[in-house]
C-alpha cells in the first residue's frame, strides 16, 4: 500500500511541477510579448514625432529656436556631439528589420527611404533652408550631425 500511495503522491507531484512550468512558460510569452509591444509602439511614436517634426520644418512652422537635441535626426537616441549618428543607428531607425533573402520590393523601399533623408539632410540644402532655427550656439554642432549623417545614409546606400 505504501508503494502505491508513493508512486500517486510522485505523479501527483510531477503533474504538478508540469503544470507550473507551463504556467511559467506562457507567462514568460506574455510579458515577452507586452515588451515587444511597447517597444514597437515606442518605435511607432518616434518615427511619428520625427515625421511630424520634418513637416512642421518643411512647412517653416518652427515655434521657437532649435537646439541640436530638436533637429529631427533619423535616430532613437541623440547623445553628445553627434556620436549616435552612425550608419548603424540611423538604418535601425529608418529602415524596416532585414530579411534573409531581401526581396526586390524591400530593395526599392530602402532605397526610397534612404534617398529621401539624403534630400532632407544634404548638407547644403539643410543649411539653406534650416539651419535658421537653430540657435546660434548648436549651428556647428548641427553641421557636424548633418555631415555625420548623410555620410551614414551614403554608406548604407552602398551597401
Amino acid at each position: 500500500m505504501n508503494a502505491l500511495r508513493f508512486h500517486a503522491e510522485f505523479k501527483k507531484r510531477v503533474h504538478e511541477m508540469r503544470q507550473q512550468a507551463h504556467a511559467e512558460r506562457n507567462k514568460k510569452k506574455q510579458a515577452d510579448a507586452l515588451r515587444h509591444e511597447k517597444a514597437k509602439k515606442k518605435t511607432e511614436n518616434a518615427k511619428a514625432r520625427y515625421e511630424e517634426a520634418w513637416q512642421r520644418l518643411l512647412a517653416g512652422t518652427v515655434d521657437r529656436e532649435l537646439r541640436f537635441e530638436d533637429v529631427p535626426w533619423p535616430v532613437f537616441v541623440v547623445k553628445g556631439r553627434g556620436t549616435a549618428l552612425t550608419a548603424d543607428a540611423i538604418a535601425k531607425f529608418l529602415l524596416p528589420p532585414p530579411r534573409p533573402f531581401g526581396t526586390a520590393a524591400a530593395t526599392k523601399e530602402r532605397r526610397i527611404r534612404l534617398r529621401e533623408a539624403l534630400l532632407r539632410f544634404h548638407p547644403d540644402k539643410f543649411e539653406g533652408r534650416f539651419l535658421r532655427y537653430v540657435r546660434q550656439a548648436d549651428q556647428d554642432r548641427v553641421r557636424e550631425g548633418v555631415v555625420e549623417v548623410t555620410r551614414g545614409l551614403n554608406a548604407l546606400l552602398l551597401q
